[in-house]
């Protein structure tokens, strides 16, 4: 095989090698953000959730209190 392509043959794998990870970069970032986003919007539900059971526990207790 001559030098050249030895060559190109070499930098043709180190430029598949190089798209290939950066796909799988890609792929591994995206779920890494999926699974972000669905952890923050739980968080949020859960949070609504508690705000709203705090609100009832205060006008609870006002009303038993005959606060208002």
């Amino acid at each position: 095989m001559e030098a050249w392509a030895a060559a190109a043959l070499f930098f043709g794998g180190a430029l598949c090698y190089r798209f290939l990870a950066i796909l799988l970069d890609l792929g591994h970032m995206h779920n890494t953000i999926k699974s972000t986003t669905d952890q923050i919007v739980m968080l949020l539900i859960s949070s609504a959730q508690d705000i709203a059971f705090i609100k009832s526990l205060k006008y609870e207790t006002m009303k038993n209190m005959d606060m208002s």
